[in-house]
């Protein structure tokens, strides 16, 4: 029972994978083309609507083009269509889907007057998402040909190793057509007209729509590198390039923009990383305006310098720049932080110098806008610090440490500098007065660093009556009571007066006494 089941679920599920138009897978994710897909023979010559493939390679063996006038899908499942020197000719109002849900698929071997490969009419619409269109020749738009009101959108494959005989697009012509490249690579093709061959990858007289991993590189005109031509018209971006992305480009009417929407959509990149001048006559980069710019640009090679002035002082800012001559110069002054900016009247030379700075203009910030015949480059800013004239006091301010002169509108130390020390009032000590180790202090503020000690007095050293140090006598003694040195005359008196005066008062005591 269980088994019955799974087989009816099986057989359902495959009915209604069956029962899917061609239509409703998308190209190159559809099955094994058995469900709807006509296999395209040698003989096939118009594809009216549906879907077909390639069950092998396959050499077209019809002398006229191949036409789609439906709605077609073609997968070349891996193998190689041989046009054999006819295209495939999408008509007005139809469309041809090239895919290839294998690897290695191939449209080669065509030819015509325009569109090698594939023609696309006033009308037509072509997509490509896979397979690869090559070895195709044509006299213009060797493996494509996008006619007036035609369109082509490639998303993905390759169109290479293409060639034109006389005139442009070796890879890809749009004539007043719509071109949309989103994916895939445009590589090795080449137009062998010096004259009329521009464009040997793609050339480009209509509109052209740019987006993902696109790549259009290594093409040739007559043997020079030529990628991507454009006439007058420009390069829409539609969306953000991949980091893959790589184009090569050349133009009339250089020096000029040639991009729009890059601001939409690559702000903040530089356009040089995804494009590049064919030869070395044009440089590519973003001009004043944003927009991007094909031609002689100028490059900023000493951008201005910060500066810093007194109060009252002027300041000069300067760039160097080179580029195609004449150059032209606008300094421009931003007083909000570089929010907004705003032309300096008559500052247009490579230097600018301010008038005398006030403390309000400090912050403010300058840059020039440098122009050549291929656009403009705006310089880095530089930011004017303005500091106060400082007004020094007179007199010296000190501490432990140092002195300085302190401002007296914004008390800043000035010429601030560390004691000079010397030593002031010393003094001797003498045998009879005190002295003085003396104060240390700065001999520039007059700041005491240290003050001094008092010294004792250090006395007479006398020897035979005269002080050895300063040379004072020694004070004289009695010289009625004491004798000099070595007269004994004086002593024998005053001993027996002495003597004299005891017997006396010892007899005056014994009378008393009675």
């Amino acid at each position: 029972m269980l088994k019955r089941t799974i087989a009816s679920l099986f057989a359902a599920a495959l009915l209604c994978l069956v029962a899917l138009p061609a239509t409703a897978l998308a190209a190159g994710e559809h099955d094994s083309h058995s469900n709807g897909w006509t296999e395209f023979t040698a003989g096939t010559t118009t594809l009216s609507g549906g879907s077909y493939y390639l069950s092998g390679d396959v050499e077209y063996s019809v002398t006229e083009s191949i036409t789609v006038s439906g709605e077609v899908i073609l997968c070349l499942n891996g193998h190689k269509l041989d046009l054999n020197k006819q295209h495939i000719s999408v008509g007005s109002g139809a469309s041809l889907t090239l895919c290839d849900c294998s690897t290695g698929g191939v449209l080669t071997g065509g030819s015509g007057s325009n569109g090698g490969g594939v023609y696309v009419a006033g009308g037509g619409t072509f997509t490509m998402t896979g397979g690869s269109i090559a070895g195709n020749t044509a006299n213009a738009g060797g493996g494509v040909y996008v006619d007036i009101d035609g369109t082509f959108t490639m998303e993905d494959g390759s169109i290479n190793n293409n060639q034109t005989t006389s005139g442009g697009g070796g890879g890809v012509m749009v004539n007043k057509g719509s071109f949309t490249l989103s994916g895939g690579s445009i590589t090795g093709n080449t137009t062998n007209s010096d004259t009329f061959g521009y464009g040997g990858g793609v050339c480009l007289y209509g509109t052209f729509y740019l987006s993902g991993d696109s790549i259009i590189q290594n093409n040739t005109k007559a043997g020079a590198t030529d990628n991507l031509y454009l006439g007058w018209n420009t390069i829409k971006i539609t969306g953000p390039l991949g980091e893959n992305a790589r184009i090569g480009v050349t133009a009339e009417g250089v020096p000029r923009s040639f991009i729009s929407g890059w601001s939409d959509n690559m702000a903040g990149e530089n356009p040089a990383d995804y494009f590049s001048s064919d030869g070395d006559a044009w440089d590519i980069g973003l001009n004043a305006n944003g927009d991007v710019v094909l031609g002689n640009l100028c490059t900023i090679i000493t951008q201005p310098a910060d500066k810093s002035v007194i109060e009252g002082e002027t300041a000069t800012f300067t760039v160097n720049a080179t580029g195609s001559e004449p150059l032209s110069y606008q300094w421009q002054q931003s007083i909000d932080n570089g929010n907004n900016w705003t032309n300096i009247a008559s500052a247009n030379a490579a230097e600018y110098t301010t008038g005398k700075t006030t403390m309000d203009m400090s912050g403010n910030q300058y840059r020039c806008i440098v122009t050549g015949d291929g656009g403009a480059v705006i310089s880095d800013p530089a930011t004017l610090t303005v500091a106060h004239a400082h007004k020094p006091a007179s007199d010296w301010s000190s501490d432990a440490d140092g002195h300085w002169h302190e401002c007296a509108a914004c008390g800043d130390r000035l010429d601030y500098a560390g004691h000079m020390r010397t030593v002031e009032n010393e003094k001797k000590a003498t045998c009879t007065d005190e002295g003085y180790t003396g104060d240390t202090v700065c001999s520039v503020c007059g700041y005491v660093i240290a003050k001094g000690e008092t010294i004792p007095a250090t006395g007479h050293s006398y020897q035979d009556g005269v002080c050895t140090v300063c040379g004072a006598e020694e004070p004289a003694k009695n010289e009625e009571t004491i004798p000099a040195t070595g007269d004994v005359a004086p002593l024998v008196c005053a001993l027996a007066g002495i003597s004299g005066i005891a017997l006396v008062v010892t007899g005056l005591r014994k009378r008393t006494s009675r």
